[in-house]
């Protein structure tokens, strides 16, 4: 990571791009300006999200960086998985999901924060059979 040889770049960053790993995420520096985190699914170089509970340690990791106001999750989670791992950010106002979710997923996504969301963007699409 660049941060590791220039250590007094965290002090800029607003959007944090995290690509998926096959361990889970013990910690992240303080990001005092970080605003929004895009969680990155690239088949070409084949990072995938393809555990929720790989999403929810990054999200756990982000403990410290409470000022987050935006999140593109990569695929719906599970709603208490989801509550556990993001209840420390208290200024979320908007997710984006990708993937497949449940009528049911909407409301329960949109009760997830403590204050009410601003925005939910849901992408949609039919499937094929």
């Amino acid at each position: 990571m660049a941060l590791n040889r220039r250590p007094f770049l965290k002090n800029h960053i607003r959007v944090l791009k995290i690509f998926s790993s096959t361990s889970e995420y013990t910690g992240f520096p303080h990001f005092p300006m970080l605003s929004k985190v895009i969680f990155i699914q690239c088949p070409r170089c084949r990072s995938s999200w393809g555990d929720e509970i790989l999403v929810a340690s990054a999200l756990r990791a982000l403990y410290h960086c409470s000022n987050i106001s935006e999140i593109e999750l990569p695929m719906a989670i599970g709603d208490s998985l989801l509550r556990t791992s993001a209840s420390h950010l208290s200024n979320l106002n908007s997710i984006t999901v990708q993937g497949c979710l449940q009528m049911q997923g909407l409301d329960l996504l949109s009760r997830i924060c403590k204050a009410p969301l601003l925005a939910l963007d849901v992408w949609v699409s039919r499937r094929e059979n």
